[in-house]
């Protein structure tokens, strides 16, 4: 299942892309992370991984907030 937040003043679209166990993967977090937590918290999901798309900051923003909130790795392709 995906679940979309438009996130910041530039909205920019977060995914939550999760199974029917709940765990999840966190794609582009790029603002507000307690909107984000809050999400997470509601829908009582395990974010296991954030997988960013490329490094610009309206993608990226709140990731070190919910990767310090879960102790999960953030990936990202090196190019």
């Amino acid at each position: 299942m995906f679940s979309k937040i438009v996130v910041g003043d530039l909205e920019t679209n977060a995914y939550f892309y999760f199974d029917h166990s709940r765990h999840a993967f966190l794609i582009d977090p790029g603002a507000q992370p307690d909107l984000l937590l809050n999400f997470i918290a509601e829908n009582n999901l395990v974010v296991d991984k954030i997988l960013l798309t490329h490094g610009h900051f309206d993608h990226i923003g709140a990731a070190a907030a919910i990767q310090n909130a879960f102790h999960i790795p953030i990936l990202m392709h090196s190019n």
